[in-house]
């Protein structure tokens, strides 16, 4: 599922293709797992493939999707600066919550 507002990651599976450097995989799909590192958004991967048919870029990324090279997902489910899911309410809610249990008596034990 390529597209343009995504992150991708390799999985453990293009991880080993990438260490070994398999000679059975396409050097594009070597090159891609080399730019994805740890985490990649799409249009940093675009970029650095810019000299590609954004089709062919398009169709890689989802046949090693397919193959389990990388996984994607959308990029606000991939925050990577924890700044897009940040809620200092909630979380003030949650520490409060904690608070009072913790200052609840605990029941005497005989």
């Amino acid at each position: 599922m390529a597209s343009r507002d995504r992150s991708y990651r390799r999985t453990p599976a293009g991880q080993k293709a990438w260490e070994k450097q398999d000679p059975d995989v396409p050097v594009e799909y070597l090159r891609i797992l080399d730019l994805i590192g740890n985490g990649a958004h799409s249009a940093v991967l675009r970029r650095n493939l810019g000299g590609h048919p954004e089709s062919h870029v398009d169709e890689w990324l989802a046949n090693m999707e397919e193959l389990g090279f990388i996984e994607s997902v959308s990029h606000g489910e991939d925050d990577l600066d924890f700044t897009g899911a940040f809620n200092i309410t909630e979380i003030r809610k949650q520490l409060e919550a904690m608070a009072k249990d913790k200052q609840k008596p605990s029941p005497a034990k005989h």
